[in-house]
């Protein structure tokens, strides 16, 4: 059986659909099974709310399209650093301009909260993930060796100063 994948005819009309909330509780089941489809090494529902009940550092926004939940970022923030801790996109509505719209959302955030500088760190492979995250102005600055597992990978760590 094929999955039928969403196609904006006009794009304009899609982000007037698509609205990026903060993460409630009722959102988590779907969010955890948007991380087991993106991930070999996928959070825990309960590592999901275990991060929204530490709310003074650490904020969850979900994005949703004509009612359905299609992506999440997270966000860990202390003082004047950030850090994007995990960001998804349900594979059916990739390429859609919605990881931009959590990273625009995630950017205005920590500006508010006087954050300048926010890191990530992302498999060495993940291309596109990588390519997304340098034209939001990231850079790479290190690297984790073997930071990755399932299977074993180095993790590239960039940042970028806001």
């Amino acid at each position: 059986m094929r999955k039928k994948y969403v196609c904006a005819v006009n794009f304009g009309v899609f982000m007037d659909k698509l609205i990026i909330v903060p993460t409630e509780e009722s959102h988590l089941d779907k969010i955890a099974e948007i991380e087991s489809i993106c991930f070999s090494s996928p959070w825990s529902r309960k590592s999901f709310a275990d991060g929204m009940a530490n709310c003074d550092i650490q904020s969850y926004f979900t994005a949703i399209f004509d009612g359905v939940i299609v992506g999440y970022i997270c966000l860990f923030h202390i003082f004047e650093d950030g850090e994007l801790l995990n960001i998804a996109v349900s594979p059916e509505y990739r390429k859609m301009g919605i990881a931009q719209k959590l990273i625009d959302r995630m950017v205005e955030y920590l500006k508010q909260k006087n954050v300048n500088r926010i890191t990530l760190e992302v498999r060495k492979s993940n291309v596109a993930a990588k390519s997304l995250y340098e034209k939001n102005g990231f850079k790479q600055f290190a690297v984790r060796k073997n930071y990755y597992t399932d299977p074993f990978e180095d993790g590239i760590i960039m940042e970028k100063h806001i």
